[in-house]
């Protein structure tokens, strides 16, 4: 599979974004690369978009980019999303694992803000979050560590 190439309409002009080939993630692949990004997402900072979906398809990928943010601007923890964006996924793991975390009572916006952990911690909460559910998924064993 190829790197495909999407347009983007940002207001004023036409985008390309990069569409990096995505590939079927093990469950503590998918904890480590997902985690940040997921972390980005939950607090407004990232977006995913669906390069190839068609009317008659969803997306083979879902790429994971920055969102209302300067390349070179720092968000909450010091992350520069330049430097861990972007990221593709499976569209079938997207829909099957990581769309339910994303979607958990615990992980809204809200508590986010609230939560008094150490960034670490909460970027390792999501990290095994979504670890356990591409295990659920059958991508193999999680062995958080």
């Amino acid at each position: 599979m190829g790197c495909e190439v999407p347009i983007k309409w940002d207001g004023w002009r036409f985008i390309l974004i990069p569409t990096p080939p995505s590939r079927i993630l093990s469950s503590n692949e998918a904890a480590k690369l997902l985690g940040l990004p997921c972390y980005l997402i939950l607090s407004g900072y990232a977006k995913p978009y669906f390069p190839t979906t068609t009317k008659t398809h969803p997306s083979r990928t879902v790429v994971i980019l920055p969102e209302g943010v300067g390349s070179a601007s720092q968000v909450a923890f010091g992350i520069l999303p330049a430097k861990v964006l972007p990221v593709s996924v499976d569209g079938q793991q997207w829909k099957r694992c990581v769309v339910q975390v994303l979607e958990s009572n615990s992980l809204v916006r809200e508590n986010l803000a609230l939560w008094s952990l150490l960034p670490d911690e909460v970027i390792t909460l999501i990290e095994r979050s979504i670890g356990r559910s591409f295990e659920a998924g059958g991508y193999g064993p999680y062995l958080p560590g």
